[in-house]
């Protein structure tokens, strides 16, 4: 899998803790599960303080692990095989399970790994995204669900609307209590970081677009959803 990442894609994750601020725990047990090269944990720790964190590729983890030293706890290898002895109450997939080739297996293993009153947050990019509406009606794209080449070099085995995730997420037990969009997507993250750059768009115009996600959630740029066992 080729690493990538926007500039855009940290404004997403910071819309996303904003819209989870209120049910998260700060003084709970935390888990984020699939962290690359630490970006995320460095705003869950913002948040929290301290955290254990789950990474597959050994590099990314040793990675983050000197990105933030004694803040975290990493474990180094296959979700549905994490063993810490712990339950959390709150667990963190953020842009991970688009990548992973048994998502329901993997949501199932997570959700024993919750205590009774915990949550999973959960957020995937979105197929609806109206950027990716966009480039069907273009005909860049075949279908708004598909998976393109470039996506593929980057790991991505699925592209979730809200719908398909919730049917994963309901597959595993998994209940959503909160969900929503972030950020409505006029652009390409790509294309985000251009305008950025450019001074084509400002950080007031994408915060917008994120208020505008209150009301559109469907075309948002993710798609999130906030989750108990039961």
């Amino acid at each position: 899998m080729t690493p990538y990442a926007y500039d855009f894609d940290w404004m997403i994750r910071r819309a996303l803790i904003q819209r989870w601020r209120p049910f998260l725990k700060p003084q709970g047990a935390s888990l984020e599960v699939g962290c690359y090269m630490g970006d995320m944990t460095g705003l869950l720790l913002e948040e929290l303080g301290q955290l254990d964190v789950a990474e597959m590729n050994s590099e990314w983890a040793q990675a983050v692990a000197e990105r933030h030293g004694d803040k975290v706890n990493i474990t180094v290898g296959k979700i549905e095989d994490l063993v810490t002895g712990k339950r959390y109450d709150q667990i963190f997939l953020v842009h991970t399970l688009e990548h992973i080739d048994n998502p329901v297996e993997v949501l199932q293993a997570l959700r024993e790994l919750l205590t009774p009153t915990g949550h999973l947050f959960v957020a995937v990019p979105n197929a609806l995204a109206l950027s990716r509406q966009i480039a069907v009606a273009m005909g860049l794209i075949s279908h708004c669900e598909a998976v393109t080449e470039a996506e593929k070099v980057h790991g991505h085995w699925r592209t979730y609307t809200q719908q398909t995730l919730n049917a994963d997420l309901e597959a595993a037990g998994l209940v959503s209590r909160a969900q929503g969009g972030v950020i409505l997507k006029t652009l390409s993250n790509g294309q985000f970081d251009r305008a950025l750059a450019d001074n084509i768009v400002s950080k007031e115009y994408v915060a917008a677009c994120d208020q505008l996600s209150l009301t559109y959630p469907e075309m948002g740029a993710s798609v999130y959803s906030v989750c108990s066992g039961a």
